[in-house]
């Protein structure tokens, strides 16, 4: 199914529609599903496949997909709102906001370093919370509250002086959902719902709750060469919610998207911020030229006038799902 929200991209629409079902084919996928805006007008929204293959449920925009590490921009969405707000500053150290602090060594780090990561905290291999590292391998534990969720990596020491080295990890934005939640006094889930969905019109994003039904939510698979595609095995997410544990559609993400872009959502000077590659304490880049929450790209057009095309996006990788916000 499509829909083509201004006539003029009809043919444009078109193309893209033809480009999902050759891809599906190609991938092997069960469905695809993608978005399109254009000077913050949602213009095109296109989708092949299945939702539930078992139910022959199509999927269509309202097919709400795990988006993995592309919960990181949303988080940080919340964290430039409250940094455009004067209640957070980004080389603030966080000490204040995560009282009494899980682990001593995190007072001092900075939101900037957490969101550009190079803070120190271990990513999910690097672990040596030991019980952390089995509740995240196996993926049935339910965390109730983010703080609870701390205790997945609280036990690490720092893997590097921060602000001198890069090393990305989701539990750097999960510890900054904590630092959301001493700032605004309220649950990161509850700012979701509160103070970013009904602002932006993302209303298909959530939590990808395992303990209750989820509407519209697709069913995840995995797939091998001798058995196909199957069903992924029930997780739980709640430990990286903020970091890498939401679902959406990709008109929500589009919205997203659109609000950075909106100078009354979020003041130029701090989308500027954010939207900078971050350097270490050496004054070199990062490795990975990463931003603050986003990877900011630039490049040369292949066709036409010799100009810079600068591409702000961010990919992720969940159980059964994959997606990308540019």
């Amino acid at each position: 199914t499509a829909q083509v929200l201004d006539p003029r991209y009809q043919a444009a629409a078109d193309e893209a529609l033809k480009t999902l079902v050759s891809a599906r084919e190609t991938l092997g996928a069960p469905s695809l599903s993608a978005a399109v805006s254009h000077k913050g007008q949602l213009v095109w929204t296109g989708t092949v496949g299945w939702a539930d293959i078992a139910a022959r449920r199509p999927a269509d925009a309202q097919t709400r997909y795990r988006i993995g590490s592309t919960s990181k921009p949303v988080t940080m969405t919340l964290v430039a709102r409250q940094v455009d707000a004067g209640k957070l500053e980004l080389d603030q150290p966080i000490g204040p906001w995560i009282q009494p602090s899980p682990n001593p060594a995190w007072t001092a780090l900075t939101v900037r370093q957490l969101a550009s990561h190079t803070a120190g905290l271990p990513d999910y291999e690097s672990n040596r919370d030991w019980v952390g590292l089995y509740q995240s391998i196996r993926l049935q534990t339910n965390f109730p509250t983010v703080r609870a969720s701390l205790s997945v990596f609280d036990g690490n020491r720092l893997l590097y002086k921060p602000g001198t080295q890069y090393r990305y990890s989701s539990y750097d934005t999960v510890l900054l959902s904590a630092v959301l939640e001493g700032v605004t006094g309220k649950p990161y889930l509850t700012q979701l719902e509160d103070d970013l969905i009904p602002q932006t019109g993302a209303t298909g994003l959530s939590a990808d709750y395992a303990d209750r039904t989820v509407e519209n939510r697709a069913v995840f698979y995995e797939r091998s060469a001798a058995k196909g595609v199957r069903p992924w095995r029930a997780v739980d997410l709640s430990h990286r919610w903020a970091g890498g544990g939401l679902i959406a559609t990709p008109s929500d993400l589009v919205r997203i998207g659109q609000a950075w872009l909106d100078p009354t959502f979020i003041r130029p000077e701090t989308r500027t911020q954010f939207w900078t590659h971050q350097t270490l304490a050496d004054g070199n880049a990062n490795p990975d030229n990463y931003a603050l929450g986003w990877r900011t790209t630039v490049a040369r057009r292949t066709f036409g006038p010799d100009t810079r095309i600068t591409s702000v996006n961010h990919a992720g990788v969940s159980k059964g799902a994959w997606s990308w916000l540019v």
